[in-house]
């Protein structure tokens, strides 16, 4: 496991380039100072029980290779800087949006702006990792760059059981 610490920028830029250079398997990240309770207090409610996020080894290595990139059938990669990647977790704690998904509280759909680029991030609450089943935390499912917003947040509040708990 990986410790990543947001406070030091420039060290949390270093690592995660190391990270995305090779696909290592035992190479799940913990980022620190991402304060993910700063989202409670501006939705209201208790979502995130601890402020550290972690990612497992191939989400990471899926979110920093190149874009649309495709191994088989099934995968396209997210072409992220090992740069755009911190500088959007540390942006967490002052979200453009935040989604609900409310049936389960599991899974929340953060939206950001780093740098003039929106992004979107999914991060599974109570979640486990790959290396350690029991492991309860924020799990970053994925990051990524989103274009157009106005219509994956129209096909948000669609969806049944997922609503928008707050905007900017």
């Amino acid at each position: 496991m990986k410790v990543i610490n947001l406070g030091i920028m420039s060290r949390a830029i270093e690592i995660i380039d190391g990270l995305g250079k090779k696909r290592l398997a035992n190479a799940d990240a913990r980022f620190q100072n991402v304060h993910l309770k700063k989202i409670n207090e501006l939705i209201g409610k208790q979502v995130f029980t601890k402020n550290d996020l972690f990612m497992d080894a191939g989400g990471l290595w899926d979110i920093l290779q190149e874009e649309n990139g495709t191994i088989g059938k099934h995968h396209h990669y997210h072409g992220l800087s090992p740069a755009s990647v911190i500088k959007a977790l540390a942006s967490l704690q002052n979200p453009e949006l935040v989604a609900l998904e409310f049936q389960t509280r599991r899974y929340v759909v953060v939206t950001l702006s780093v740098e003039g680029r929106a992004m979107l991030a999914v991060i599974e609450t109570d979640a486990s990792l790959r290396n350690d089943r029991n492991a309860n935390v924020n799990k970053l499912v994925t990051l990524y760059e989103k274009n157009d917003f106005s219509e994956y947040l129209r096909r948000i509040e669609k969806r049944a059981g997922t609503r928008v708990i707050y905007k900017k």
